[in-house]
């Protein structure tokens, strides 16, 4: 990703530096997601606050 985003001529903020991919569905029934589909953000947050800390922590 990196690479690619050099070579389009992206600037160091505009390239994603980190990226955690979960195994879990996010559904209504797990509280990920509202009745309308909408991502439930800080439950998200809360529920990968370590996965989340450690990608920071790489950097």
């Amino acid at each position: 990703m990196q690479q690619s985003g050099r070579a389009a001529g992206r600037k160091s903020f505009e390239i994603v530096q980190s990226l955690l991919l979960v195994n879990d569905e996010w559904t209504s029934a797990n509280g990920a997601l509202t009745a309308a589909m909408k991502l439930k953000r800080q439950v998200i947050d809360e529920r990968y606050a370590e996965e989340i800390k450690a990608l920071f922590l790489k950097e």
